[in-house]
């Protein structure tokens, strides 16, 4: 279950029935402190229709850390779209 929830950007949630409102409170905080990015049609060769590409996402050491100071989760590709 851990394979596609990464692969897609999600996350699993490995937790006892009893502690859910508390697991959530978390996923809750960063639902609220999200960003969408968005993309543009590139026009070049390697982007052809149907490639496959994969994303990087870095933010300028100003903003501290990653995994300390923000987390970033992201799907690890995707195909462009075939005509």
């Amino acid at each position: 279950m851990e394979k596609p929830a990464e692969a897609t950007g999600g996350e699993v949630l490995k937790i006892a029935v009893k502690d859910v409102g508390a697991a959530f409170s978390p996923t809750l905080e960063r639902i609220r402190n999200r960003y969408t990015l968005g993309n543009y049609v590139a026009t070049d060769p390697e982007h052809q229709p149907g490639s496959y590409h994969r994303p990087q996402v870095r933010l300028r050491k100003q903003y501290g850390n990653v995994n300390t100071d923000y987390y970033i989760a992201a799907r690890r590709g995707y195909f462009t779209k075939k005509p």
